[in-house]
Order: structure tokens, then sequence, then C-alpha cells
């Protein structure tokens, strides 16, 4: 019973929600309606990794094989090549996913092949 509630309280901690279901959503569907777009991003590819994340050590005898799981959609989305990203005031280096990095490419093409 202890360990219980110790868990729940941890839970409760890591969460910080009545709805953590929800809250998760929310902020997923709040960077796809401040972009304004359904298209892949990086900063909604960023989220989805930070809400796996917080919720891998919680899902019990699932946790090894959902941080293998995990490790691999992260090959599988990033570069390992650090990039420059730019934010309001600074510009730091990270890891892109591999579809912002053609996106970026695309654009740079485009505006060098316009007259």
């Amino acid at each position: 019973k202890q360990w219980y509630q110790r868990r729940v309280r941890d839970l409760r901690m890591v969460l910080g929600a009545r709805s953590p279901s929800l809250q998760y959503q929310v902020k997923l569907l709040e960077d796809e309606m401040r972009k304004g777009s359904t298209r892949p991003s990086e900063s909604k590819t960023k989220i989805a990794t930070q809400i796996l994340e917080e919720i891998i050590p919680h899902t019990g005898v699932y946790k090894d094989v959902l941080v293998l799981v995990m490790d691999t959609l992260k090959q599988a989305i990033y570069s390992n090549t650090l990039t420059s990203v730019a934010s309001e005031n600074e510009t730091t280096p990270d890891y892109l996913p591999f579809f912002e990095m053609v996106f970026r490419l695309d654009n740079s093409n485009s505006a060098l092949i316009r007259p």
C-alpha cells in the first residue's frame, strides 16, 4: 500500500494535473493552433518526445520496451548533426528532425530558383 501511495504522489508531481492525458493533448493541440498547420513541426515533435519521456517511467512492466521504442524513434526522426536553431532572442545548437531539415532545404532552394 505504501509503495502505491508513493507512486501516486510521484505521478501527480510529475504530471501536475487532474487529467494528465487531457493536459498532454492540449499541449500538442496548442502548438498546432499556434502554428496554424497540421504538418509535422520541430516544436510538435519535441513536445511529443517530452511527453513520452515523462510517461515512460510510469509504465510498469512495459518501461524497458518503451525506452527501446523511444530510442529507435529518436534515431529515425532526429539528425545526428547539430544544427543552429534560431529562437526569439538567440541561436542555439540543437538536433533537428529530418523532415525539418528537408523543409528548410526546400525553402532555401526555392528561393535560389525564383527569378
